[in-house]
Parts: C-alpha cells; sequence; structure tokens
C-alpha cells in the first residue's frame, strides 16, 4: 500500500517511536503540569476535564515537534484499531513526498491543524439566517470573517471572536486581548 498515491498529504512519521517518547514525556511533565494548576483540581485520564486534555494535547505537540525533526521518507506502520488486530494487523508502507523536508514539517503540520480548527469553527459558527439546518436562527452576530488583506482592526476583531469561540467550548477559561500589547490566555 503507497499511502502517498491517496487523495489525502500525508506529512506523518512512524508512531512506535512517539508514541514511548509520548509515554516518558508525559512521565516527565506530568507533576510540574500539576503543580503549575496551584491545587485547582484535574482528573488524570479523563479527556473530558479541559486542564487534562491541555497536558495531553501539550504532551502530544512537544513529542510531534521533536520527531519532526528526525522524520522519514518511507517506513512501514501498522493500520487499524483495537478490534482490527484479531483479523490480523496490516502493514503500509508510508512514501512521503521527498519534497518536504523535516524542517517544513512543523509549518505544514501548524498550518494543517490551524486550517483545521477555523474551519470547524467556520462550519459550526458561521450559519446564515437562511440555513435550515440550524433551524433558520441568526447565528451571523457570530461569524469569523475572512479577508485577503486584513487591517489591524479587522485582525484583532476577528482574534476577540475565535477566542470567545475557544472560551465558550472550553478549551480555555478566559484571554485579554490588547491591541498593541498581545494576547493573554488565562
Amino acid at each position: 500500500l503507497d499511502v502517498a498515491t491517496s487523495s489525502r498529504p500525508h506529512h506523518h512519521l512512524p508512531a512506535r517511536p512517539g508514541a514511548t517518547k509520548f509515554f516518558f514525556f508525559r512521565q516527565k511533565e506530568y507533576q510540574d503540569y500539576v503543580n503549575a494548576l496551584n491545587g485547582s483540581p484535574m482528573m488524570q485520564g479523563d479527556l473530558t476535564d479541559p486542564k487534562y486534555l491541555d497536558f495531553i494535547s501539550f504532551a502530544q505537540y512537544a513529542v510531534i515537534n521533536d520527531q519532526m525533526k528526525k522524520g522519514a521518507f518511507v517506513f512501514n506502520e501498522d493500520q487499524g484499531v483495537d478490534g482490527d488486530i484479531a483479523k490480523g494487523v496490516i502493514t503500509a508502507t508510508i512514501r512521503r513526498d521527498p519534497a518536504v523536508t523535516n524542517e517544513m514539517l512543523p509549518g505544514l503540520h501548524s498550518q494543517m491543524v490551524g486550517d483545521r480548527i477555523l474551519q470547524w469553527i467556520v462550519d459550526r459558527y458561521n450559519v446564515q439566517k437562511d440555513d435550515t439546518k440550524e433551524g433558520g436562527i441568526d447565528k451571523t452576530c457570530c461569524a469569523v470573517q475572512l479577508a485577503t488583506r486584513p487591517s489591524m482592526s479587522f485582525v484583532v476583531t476577528n482574534l476577540r471572536q475565535l477566542m470567545n469561540f475557544f472560551v465558550i467550548n472550553s478549551y480555555m477559561a478566559s484571554f485579554t486581548l490588547t491591541p498593541g500589547s498581545g494576547l493573554a490566555i488565562g
């Protein structure tokens, strides 16, 4: 199976080395993360707990970023999920585009993740009055606006709206956006 010929872009890495590094990174960083919460409770292992999800996301991205710098251009990867193991593990040969260097991977990954998050927000909140899937509810007040060459005011307004969506969806507790000074996430 040459996954590189599928319609999806494949810039990923073999899973096994990353899984081991992820385990040890989580183990090494966990107590420091808990201490930084200053006594605020967190349920370890509960991905519905925003604090634990934040910790796991932090650990995943730290390991992914480290592993991207060592990415292989051809590697074998086991495919399937736990239930498929009884049927036998399928191993796929992944061939990465040789034009995509390891130095390019972190930026490509960040762009793909950012694009996916923005698309989810646009799909969920940019609903017009006549959109029947939402029962005609006017959500134009919440729409994320897009522009090719936005002004600073436009960027600040949209960044504020994006941060509001993160708060609404419990991806962060609060934020302060001060034009000219930056963004503080709390």
